[in-house]
């Protein structure tokens, strides 16, 4: 479909140029007529064209963040399949650190606590 899209804004621009220049040899004083004529095809076919190229780079970024799901699948698939004796990579990272202060839970990148203003050591 984006290549055909690609073609199809190509072919638009190609035929609206023709008329263009048909338009302005063979008829007198007929130059403005021909570019008001032409000017919204050729700019049409431009942003077909475009919507193409758009396609294409859409696709790309959908295969890529398959790829990047079935990776990431794969990686907690190995987590989950760990021998008792190694530990998963969800236990080694903590969900949250607790607040010397007032034991309020925390994201364990944060440098200072939400509730008490707290700066909290790693």
């Amino acid at each position: 479909m984006a290549g055909f899209l690609r073609v199809a804004g190509g072919i638009i621009v190609a035929a609206s140029l023709l008329f263009f220049v048909v338009l302005a040899i063979t008829t007198p004083g007929g130059f403005l007529l021909a570019l008001s004529m032409a000017f919204p095809s050729v700019v049409a076919g431009v942003m077909v064209a475009a919507f193409g190229s758009m396609l294409d780079e859409l696709q790309s970024i959908r295969a890529a963040s398959k790829k990047q799901v079935s990776l990431l699948e794969d990686l907690l698939l190995q987590g989950r399949q760990t021998n008792s004796g190694k530990p998963s990579l969800a236990s080694l990272m903590p969900s949250k650190i607790e607040c010397p202060d007032c034991k309020n839970l925390e994201r364990p990148d944060a440098a200072t606590c939400s509730r008490c203003g707290l700066r909290l050591n790693r």
